[in-house]
């Protein structure tokens, strides 16, 4: 089995760089419900999220940062409570290992395929990276940017946390509310209180780290 594994690991690993010069093709192949459509989604899954980047495990250990864009089409469905879900659809992808700049030259090719500048509406969910939000606006400037809510949860938990460690007390469920506050209000109510901090407080280690991270993509907390 370990050996499946190491070769899947080199296959996928390769595959995601974009390189050519080892002239390799892949095929996934064998008898009904014997996981290949499982890994392949798990794979397509590690890397779809509008644009990101992630770290990749390569053979020998050996980490490295993979760019990805997903385009896909949004629709709204209605959930069993009547509540309205957005659902994305015909979802196409481009990932490599290398830079911002050359990432981007790479993506122009799909993106003009989607026809990505005469939609109606373009809207770019990200991390909040820089190169994330910069990179479809050259190609559509009108483009509304998302900060996606776990990475913004992330942020919000681990500055919780952070004063916490420096001897803030807070009552009952304060994280449970904030995200509530954050998801359905956005970052301006918690910016009002985060002000309320002494200069002691924001200068701690994590604080002002993660409030400096909110503050600045507060525009894109919608």
């Amino acid at each position: 089995m370990s050996q499946w594994a190491g070769y899947l690991q080199e296959a996928l690993g390769y595959s995601i760089t974009g390189h050519t010069s080892e002239e390799c093709l892949f095929y996934i192949y064998g008898p009904p419900r014997s996981g290949k459509g499982t890994m392949w989604e798990t794979f397509l899954a590690l890397l779809s999220s509008s644009h990101h980047s992630a770290m990749i495990s390569l053979v020998h250990q050996q980490w490295v940062e993979v760019r990805t864009l997903a385009i896909g089409e949004p629709h709204v469905m209605t959930r069993a409570d009547g509540e309205p879900e957005i659902h994305v659809d015909h979802l196409s992808y481009v990932s490599r290992l290398c830079d911002a700049c050359t990432f981007t030259q790479h993506a122009a090719g799909e993106l003009r395929r989607r026809r990505v500048g005469e939609a109606r509406q373009v809207c770019s969910v990200t991390d909040g990276a820089e190169w994330c939000q910069s990179l479809l606006p050259i190609y559509r400037p009108d483009t509304l940017h998302i900060l996606d809510f776990p990475h913004a949860a992330e942020h919000l938990t681990q500055l919780l946390e952070a004063l916490a460690q420096a001897g803030l007390r807070f009552p009952d469920r304060m994280l449970e509310r904030c995200l509530h506050v954050l998801k359905h209000r956005g970052f301006r109510v918690l910016r009002r209180m985060a002000e309320q901090l002494g200069n002691d407080l924001t200068q701690q280690k994590g604080v002002g780290e993660h409030l400096d991270y909110l503050r600045k993509r507060e525009g894109l907390l919608h």
